[in-house]
Order: structure tokens, then sequence, then C-alpha cells
């Protein structure tokens, strides 16, 4: 398998390897194949396990709660050799680095994947989320821009984008624009797939 999974939290995704930052709540999945068998799910059905899930159970905030991946790693630290991967994705996890965070986590994904290789970075929309607030005046969509504060500090967004300002920091750190995915999310996302050049 050369496809990571970066910040896979509750989704384990089929043929990719899931990475995630080690926690008292987070196991490899040697250790907790019951985990794996919870969250398994596949790249074009991402939230399979996650059916019974509704708007209303986001607007109800984040649970901590014990989740799996197939090694410990970070953006800035990728337990990957250097040009060895082919695809990367990322869903709702880049919004937590600062820009200086968000500039080493391009750099250390530009280091692992292959020439041409695909790096996904899906993000909370800020300028639709904005929108919602004011048509529903709903505090999810302000929790959506913030980051979930029960989560620790690990839990904030550090910086909010827009398409234009996604393409533009991926663009000066050394990738090229490829195509907008869809929104699986039942919220206001972005979701982008750039090549390494």
């Amino acid at each position: 398998m050369n496809k990571l999974h970066i910040g896979s939290g509750t989704v384990y995704l089929c043929d990719w390897i899931n990475i995630d930052i080690p926690s008292d709540t987070t196991y490899l999945a040697h250790e907790r194949p019951d985990l794996v068998a919870k969250y398994i799910s596949t790249e074009l059905d991402y939230y399979s396990r996650h059916k019974e899930k509704s708007f209303a159970n986001f607007t109800a905030g984040p649970k901590l709660i014990e989740t799996v991946c197939d090694r410990y790693g970070t953006f800035q630290n990728i337990p990957a050799r250097a040009n060895s991967i082919n695809k990367i994705l990322s869903r709702q996890v880049f919004e937590h680095f600062d820009i200086n965070g968000a500039i080493a986590a391009l750099k250390e994904a530009h280091r692992v994947l292959m020439p041409g290789g695909e790096l996904t970075i899906d993000v909370p929309d800020l300028i639709e989320s904005i929108i919602q607030y004011g048509n529903t005046r709903d505090n999810f969509y302000i929790r959506h821009i913030t980051g979930p504060k029960k989560k620790g500090s690990w839990g904030f967004h550090c910086m909010s984008y827009d398409k234009s300002e996604l393409i533009n920091l991926c663009e000066s750190n050394g990738y090229l624009f490829y195509k907008d995915e869809d929104n699986i999310h039942s919220y206001p996302a972005i979701s982008l797939t750039f090549l390494k050049r």
C-alpha cells in the first residue's frame, strides 16, 4: 500500500495506511481488531460506519472515543520514505495547523509523495459556514469555524480557508491544483486535490 490516510480518527480506510497521533484513546490496528471492524470503510463510502449520524449529532458536539490506526504519525512527521507515496488523503485535519504548521505539513507531504502524487485536503468551508450561521443562527457553524473546544487544545481550528486561499497556499509550496472533490459531509466543507510538482 502506498496511500496514506492522515488523521484517520474513526474512519479506518481499507487499502490505505491509516495514520493518527498517539493518545490514550488511539490504538494500533493489530492491538484492537474490534475497532478496525467497527470503523472499517472504503474510499467510495467514507462514512459508511457513520450512517446513523445526522446533523443533530454534530450540533450536539464532539465526543472523546476510542480510535484506531495502522501507524502513529503526524503531518509534520509522516512515517514514510521520500518519494514513496502515491496518494495522501486528509479530511478535517489541516485547519488545526497555524500557517507555519500548514507550510511544514505541505513540505513533509511533498517529501513523501512521488512526483505527480496526489494530496487531497478537506477543510471546513469558511464562507459557506458564515452564510449558514447568518441564515440559521445555529452555533454549530461558529464551532465549525473555530473548532471543537471539548477535544482540548488540539481541537481548535487555527486557520480558516476558502477555496482560493487553500489553492494559493498549496501552489506556493510545491503543488499544482488538480480538481475539486465532492463535499461528502453534512456541513460546509472544501475538498481539493493537488499534484506534487
